[in-house]
């Protein structure tokens, strides 16, 4: 069994498999490896904004709280691969857009499953508020489809703490999308 170099705390786009999983790391995870969790005094909200496009963010807000997942990260490679894709890594400070999200650690948190461990890593919007952008619907039904598996509570909370739920005809065009990128992945092997 792998030992983790660190640990990850998703609240978007990585708060399931599909998401977390095609962004350049080695490790390819599984439900096994998730471990629900909740991040406190943090705000999520469409707060990230790339090319126009706005994504799941979090900031600091005393006495607030955002669910997600906890996962492991077994090298400094995926952790590189990791941050490069969600433009949080060193790297874009050199770029003319700069980071996305900067990484920040935080032992503030509640996971049953992981109380032993002291520290945890995330990204953190650069901005309180992005000075513009869209929202588009299929990256609000990608994420709401993605966590189903999680459950009805785990799905309620994920509202309660800024999360948004797609419209019908958004999340149709999820469920097409994830089913076929399984059946390519499976023809593949």
């Amino acid at each position: 069994m792998k030992t983790p170099f660190k640990y990850f705390f998703g609240y978007g786009s990585l708060m399931y498999p599909d998401g977390i999983n095609n962004r350049g790391m080695q490790h390819e995870y599984t439900w096994n490896d998730l471990l629900p969790a909740t991040l406190n005094n943090f705000q999520r909200g469409m707060f990230a904004e790339y090319m126009n496009i706005l994504y799941y963010g979090i900031v600091p807000k005393a006495s607030s709280k955002v669910n997600g997942v906890i996962f492991p990260i077994y090298s400094t490679r995926d952790l590189d691969a990791l941050l490069m894709n969600e433009r949080a890594h060193p790297y874009y400070d050199s770029t003319k857009r700069g980071r996305m999200y900067n990484v920040i650690g935080t032992s503030d948190y509640i996971c049953d499953k992981l109380s032993d461990y002291p520290w945890i890593i995330m990204t953190l919007i650069n901005l309180s508020k992005p000075d513009g952008g869209n929202v588009f619907p299929w990256y609000i039904a990608h994420v709401w489809s993605g966590i189903q598996p999680w459950g009805k509570e785990f799905c309620d909370e994920f509202l309660l703490t800024g999360g948004m739920k797609p419209s019908m005809i958004a999340a149709k065009m999820a469920t097409i999308y994830s089913a076929t990128k399984r059946i390519k992945t499976w023809i593949k092997k």
